[in-house]
């Protein structure tokens, strides 16, 4: 996840950059206020749903899923994957206005999950995990 920015490491990040970063957090931000999650939860969440993939990716290959899911490439991914999914689900929320609960949060997450280009994503990310010992 996006770690917020304090005035250390804003000194040292490019204006866009920090710019990106920022709009990412209020995208988390809007998304926790939809939803009702503390930013606390809502970390869980991303670590659970990030676990979750690597479950089903697996087939509950525990050796492996422990392997990937403690390097810190696949956090990486899967935090481009998560954003990238959320902003997609925020612009279907504006466009269709749906009434948005925790339940309808949770299922869409889920879907990400399981989702055919998150599964793409991951075999072409894959080569970053060559240094994982499993």
């Amino acid at each position: 996840m996006v770690t917020h920015l304090n005035r250390t490491n804003m000194k040292t990040l490019s204006p866009k950059r920090v710019q990106a970063i920022q709009k990412v957090q209020l995208q988390h931000e809007r998304m926790q206020s939809l939803i009702g999650l503390t930013e606390d939860e809502y970390k869980m969440e991303f670590f659970e749903y990030g676990m979750k993939f690597l479950e089903e990716f697996y087939e509950r290959k525990w050796l492996i899923i422990r392997a990937i899911s403690s390097d810190r490439t696949y956090w990486k991914w899967w935090t481009t994957e998560w954003n990238r999914f959320e902003l997609e689900l925020l612009d279907f929320i504006d466009e269709h206005e749906p009434i948005v609960t925790r339940k309808f949060w949770s299922d869409e997450m889920d879907s990400l999950v399981g989702d055919y280009l998150t599964e793409q994503g991951f075999y072409n990310h894959l080569k970053l995990f060559k240094d994982v010992r499993i």
